[in-house]
């Protein structure tokens, strides 16, 4: 038995030596690529609030206009909006989990639906408003001692990481929650 396969107008049909004919449908696009959905940003922080807007979707090698709709959504943390925005449904926690998948589907009501798996990452906010810091003294006696305490820091929020970010020419230094004199003001005292 020989087959003889040909492609006729979006039709694939397979004939067999004694003349049986099977017809296949065919949906060719433009270039031969297969049409797939795209997705223009795949993050969004902790702390946006609902409705806002995570990316675009597009429809890529496809044809005509596509409608997007969501066919998974395990966290029930996503919605569509104005045609093609993936927008956020739901409030996020990064601790809680640092990543949400939803699946879309993609229809021009000619060409088969498409349908895309995507991730979307979630990024770390700093939850805890930093107080402002006090010093419980400001003045020293001239010629004080490498280490002689200045003052405490008041209010310093628990977790937080302190710096100096201007120690007066290297005149002073942090140690632990205070600042205390350094080497260079003793030196300079002399």
């Amino acid at each position: 038995m020989v087959l003889i396969v040909q492609r006729l107008k979006g039709v694939l049909r397979q004939r067999s030596s004694t003349g049986v004919a099977v017809d296949f449908p065919l949906r060719l696009r433009p270039g031969g690529a297969a049409a797939r959905i795209a997705l223009s940003n795949r993050t969004i922080a902790e702390d946006a609030s609902v409705n806002d807007v995570i990316g675009t979707l597009s429809a890529a090698n496809g044809s005509g206009t596509y409608t997007f709709t969501i066919t998974a959504d395990p966290d029930s943390k996503f919605q569509i909006a104005n045609d093609d925005e993936l927008q956020l449904a739901d409030t996020l926690d990064y601790e809680t989990a640092t990543s949400h998948s939803v699946t879309i589907e993609a229809d021009n009501g000619v060409d088969d639906p498409i349908s895309r798996q995507f991730t979307i990452n979630v990024t770390n906010v700093l939850e805890v408003t930093l107080s402002a810091l006090t010093l419980d003294a400001d003045e020293i006696e001239e010629g004080s001692a490498e280490d002689t305490v200045v003052g405490a820091l008041q209010d310093v929020t628990s977790g937080s990481t302190l710096s100096l970010i201007d120690d007066a020419g290297g005149r002073f230094k942090l140690s632990g929650s205070g600042i205390v004199v350094a080497a260079a003001l003793a030196a300079m005292a002399r």
